[in-house]
């Protein structure tokens, strides 16, 4: 197979870093270096670090210095189109990082005629001899990584995008993570970084046209993610996982089977056919501060557990799904939980200071702990928006063995408060259903201390 290749120093690379991403590499780690094989129509973007990671103008570059004519560059608006499939990083050796969107070329945007793979740099029985990241960690050694980055975190003037052409289902409009290409063997230790960014069909492709295997690490902050067939993110690949402030739709899943427990704050899953759930796989979630809307159905769970902390969840067009798929195992379930601030006046109406608010449960369920804070000099206590707020469970929805339809429980509790120089006192059956509830407690008259 005949190949023909650049080899890029870093001096060449004028880009900014990958902000807070490492890509590991060491100083036995092989030369940068940008591989095309015409036979395959495949470009591969390989041993690149975070200071000098991979960028869309190192791709033209080899691209015209060599004649391959498949990178392309509108250079009015800052457009590349990839017209070959491109692989970030090797499955063998070394970290590869890839970055669209710098402080130099805050708005490129890259569209991707052919599939774009973020390879496994270590695939159980392909190359076992590299060793996992745990037993890599082990021996105190670096632990290799291949990364898209778009954007660079904490600067929201730049704002990247990578679009992805239509195409027949599995072809083009194929994007890739934690895969071998060719073939379908998922592995470990990919990573995406989208910070400020879009990842979408191109304008010419229909709203959901872009296939995907994501098995990695993903860190999404302040971007809209859109347009997938299948999910925009396949489990919580290892502990490099943050989502917030996002936007995913017009997909056909959100997010499936979260091996490891997933947090996902702030965002808005709309116009999804289901916009969390699993394929029979483990389900940990918890998303805090979302809303869900216009979506087929919200979920369709049949093992684990999901949170809904302080969420907004519309109405689906269809009918959602709990049901159990493993009958002899825990029962799926959806836990919906509300912040909560207590204020404490006297019967003038002026703030309690130091008045010790208890939240008791009134429902056996070994799983609900008593909620407890102090006011401050303002008579409440923490805001919804405070960590160290008030946290009471509204309702729990539960998987039936015997019908299809799940089992909901209301929860409700026992105030207790007790203040300097007041008795104590209690208010029973309180209800939490909504997000941000300010509960105002009046207390009695002063005791004699």
């Amino acid at each position: 197979m005949t190949k023909t290749i650049l080899i890029l120093t870093y001096v060449l690379l004028l880009t900014a870093p990958c902000s807070r991403m490492a890509c590991g590499g060491g100083a036995d780690d092989p030369p940068p270096s940008v591989v095309y094989d015409p036979a395959g129509n495949v470009i591969t973007a390989a041993n690149f670090t975070d200071q000098a990671p991979c960028t869309l103008k190192a791709l033209l570059a080899a691209d015209r210095a060599h004649g391959w004519n498949v990178i392309q560059q509108r250079a009015a608006d800052d457009v590349y189109t990839c017209n070959a499939t491109l692989l970030i990083g090797e499955n063998d050796r070394g970290s590869t990082c890839f970055q669209i969107g710098t402080e130099t070329a805050p708005r490129e945007t890259l569209v991707m005629r052919g599939g774009l793979y973020i390879i496994p740099p270590y695939v159980r029985n392909v190359n076992d001899n590299l060793k996992s990241a745990g037993a890599l960690r082990k021996l105190n050694r670096p632990v290799p990584y291949n990364s898209l980055v778009l954007g660079v975190a904490g600067n929201t003037n730049i704002t990247p995008a990578l679009k992805f052409e239509a195409g027949p289902a599995g072809a083009v409009g194929r994007f890739c993570a934690g895969v071998l290409y060719p073939g379908k063997l998922t592995g470990y230790q990919a990573r995406l970084a989208v910070y400020n960014g879009v990842i979408a069909p191109a304008e010419t492709a229909p709203a959901a046209s872009i296939d995907s295997e994501l098995y990695c690490g993903l860190i999404a902050v302040n971007s809209r993610l859109s347009g997938f067939r299948k999910s925009f993110f396949f489990g919580a690949r290892g502990d490099w996982t943050s989502v917030s402030n996002c936007i995913f739709e017009n997909s056909g899943l959100g997010v499936i089977n979260t091996t490891a427990p997933l947090l996902v704050k702030n965002s808005v899953f709309r116009n999804c056919d289901v916009a969390f759930g699993d394929w029979g796989g483990p389900m940990n979630l918890t998303l805090d501060g979302c809303v869900l809307e216009n979506n087929r159905r919200n979920w369709r769970v049949q093992r684990g557990s999901v949170s809904l902390l302080d969420c907004v969840v519309g109405p689906a067009a269809g009918e959602d799904e709990l049901l159990s798929r493993d009958q002899s195992g825990p029962l799926p379930e959806i836990i919906v939980r509300r912040r909560l601030s207590v204020q404490v006046v006297n019967q003038a109406g002026k703030p309690v200071p130091n008045a010790d608010v208890m939240l008791i449960p009134e429902q056996p369920d070994p799983a609900l702990l008593p909620g407890r804070a102090a006011t401050g000099p303002d008579g409440f206590t923490p805001a919804a928006g405070d960590l160290h707020a008030l946290v009471a469970l509204d309702y729990r929805l539960q998987a039936s063995k015997l019908h299809r339809q799940p089992e909901r429980t209301d929860y409700s509790y026992e105030i207790i408060v007790a203040a300097p120089g007041y008795p104590e006192q209690s208010w029973p059956g309180v209800r939490f259903s909504q997000n941000g509830m300010v509960i105002k407690i009046v207390l009695d008259g002063k005791t004699d201390q």
